[in-house]
């Protein structure tokens, strides 16, 4: 399907400047001078001409009664019993635009459009007084601010200029002068740079951002080194930050960032001050039924497995021992920061009771203990701290 297919929808307003029908005979270019204007119409006196050349009044603004103003007869008209000229300025000047227009469509000009409307599949824009099409696909305009380009002056390239018995057609493209602007940019950017960006729009997942005249985007991964659940409530449009670039694909104008990476990845620095067997504090933000997870440093948590709480009680109510926000004291049994692999015990505080059982409860040995539990088989008894003996 050819580009001027989508000229179908709007080929009403491509010549809504042919009010007339024009008389090839008489078809002439005059200079007169404003003698009268009024809201609809202004006349012309022409020197040599005896009638009257009328020409609409919104093709004139900024002229006024007394100036000199070159005009296109286009055809004649009864008035009040006479005949009047129809003149047109705006026909002068869409034959000049259409002169531009070829020139810039020969030596690949840049030109400056005015988006007028938003159509089906596109936009119609003004260049030059004539009226072209800019397609969504060579627009480079997001979908949802197309209303807020209306009225917005662009840089534009002109892809094909087309003639037929309905009149002149313009395709044209801003993504050949948004790409070059963007790839111009990109080059300028640096692997592991910091940069400025601004937030062009807070999505679920991440941030696109603007990095001058290049787009960026900030996986929420790379937002902070803990989980972060709702950027809406971090960050909005508008909001201007810092951070590091991490990746750089010129092909897809793609440049990802990292906000965590501009601080040290805390994961390293526990790893860098604690050691396998070290106590530590810490603090609980969140219970489990397998256990309860305390955060070390921002960013970095460790799991207390149920089975870790204690030495002697095989089913543990995490409950019982802590809560979330309790600090607490526990001691590292497995770090590794590749992994981010953390556990951490609470009974590793004290030493295991049935570690040196054998020699402290050797057989012929004399115990002293309370009883705990009697049943009809016989009476379990507490000699120790997590050790119960059976009579």
């Amino acid at each position: 399907m050819s580009n001027f297919d989508y000229y179908e929808d709007f080929e009403a307003l491509l010549n809504e400047y042919m009010p007339v029908k024009e008389d090839e005979e008489i078809k002439t270019k005059v200079t007169g001078t404003i003698v009268n204007m009024d809201r609809n119409f202004t006349y012309l006196e022409v020197p040599g001409e005896p009638k009257a050349v009328r020409v609409r009044t919104e093709e004139l603004t900024g002229y006024a009664v007394g100036d000199e103003v070159e005009v296109l007869i286009v055809s004649q008209a009864e008035e009040e019993d006479s005949l009047v000229l129809i003149g047109s300025k705006k026909r002068i000047d869409m034959e000049i635009g259409a002169e531009k227009l070829e020139k810039a469509l020969q030596n690949h000009e840049i030109i400056t459009g005015k988006i007028l409307k938003r159509v089906k599949g596109g936009y119609i824009v003004e260049v030059y007084h004539q009226q072209g099409f800019l397609p969504n696909s060579l627009s480079e305009i997001p979908a949802d601010q197309g209303d807020s380009f209306i009225g917005k002056e662009l840089s534009l390239a002109v892809k094909e200029v087309k003639e037929d018995k309905k009149g002149k057609k313009i395709l044209l493209s801003r993504k050949e002068i948004v790409v070059a602007k963007e790839l111009e940019a990109i080059d300028k950017l640096t692997l592991g740079e910091v940069v400025k960006a601004t937030v062009l729009e807070v999505l679920d997942f991440g941030l696109t951002v603007k990095l001058d005249e290049a787009r960026g985007f900030i996986h929420i991964s790379e937002v902070d080194w803990k989980k972060t659940s709702d950027l809406h409530k971090l960050y909005k449009a508008g909001d201007v930050i810092e951070a590091k670039i991490i990746e750089i694909e010129r092909d897809k104008r793609n440049v990802k960032l990292s906000i965590k990476s501009l601080t040290k990845n805390p994961w390293d620095i526990v790893a860098e001050n604690n050691s396998i067997g070290q106590e530590v504090t810490g603090k609980v933000t969140r219970i489990v039924n397998y256990g309860a997870f305390v955060e070390l440093l921002p960013g970095v948590e460790g799991l207390i497995h149920s089975s870790d709480f204690s030495w002697t009680s095989k089913k543990v109510n995490v409950n019982n021992f802590v809560k979330v926000g309790d600090e607490v004291k526990v001691v590292i049994t497995d770090l590794s920061p590749k992994e981010r692999k953390l556990k951490l015990g609470i009974k590793q505080l004290s030493s295991n009771p049935w570690e040196d059982a054998e020699n402290k409860f050797a057989v012929g040995t004399i115990l002293t203990g309370t009883v705990v539990e009697v049943k009809p088989f016989g009476i379990f008894v507490q000699v120790e701290e997590g050790v119960d003996g059976f009579i």
